[in-house]
């Protein structure tokens, strides 16, 4: 069962601004962008997969737009701040999941924890300034 979850790497956490180009000003940050590679894995189960990310911001708050965005990880409920779905057929994936702060970005270090339905597959951190 243990190796039936899917893993990631490569996590990585920027800031993208208005015209799409990667920034570390919090001014100017419209949207943070999560990637990371799911692992290939042949004896994972395949088909449709969700990938959750778990933005927290420099006062170790949840960003969320939505409190009704829920999942299920591990028996406990949780709220997520984006997410994407992503068709693993066992093979090495790339994905990215982007989350846009209604309220902005402020200064400071963003962390960014990402979870399957499985488990928690990592976390990244980004310092704006």
């Amino acid at each position: 069962e243990k190796g039936s979850v899917v893993k990631a790497r490569g996590i990585t956490l920027v800031g993208i601004n208005g015209s799409g180009d990667v920034t570390d000003r919090s001014s100017r940050v419209k949207k943070l962008k999560t990637c990371l590679s799911l692992i290939e894995n042949s004896i994972a189960e395949k088909g449709y997969r969700t990938v959750y990310i778990r933005v927290k911001g420099p006062d170790g708050v949840l960003l969320a737009t939505d409190s009704q965005n829920k999942f299920t990880c591990s028996g406990e409920q949780m709220i997520y701040s984006a997410s994407r779905e992503v068709d693993y057929q066992g093979d090495e994936v790339e994905i990215c999941v982007y989350f846009e702060n209604p309220q902005g970005f402020v200064k400071g270090v963003y962390t960014v924890d990402v979870y399957t339905d499985e488990t928690k597959i990592g976390s990244a951190d980004l310092l704006l300034k």
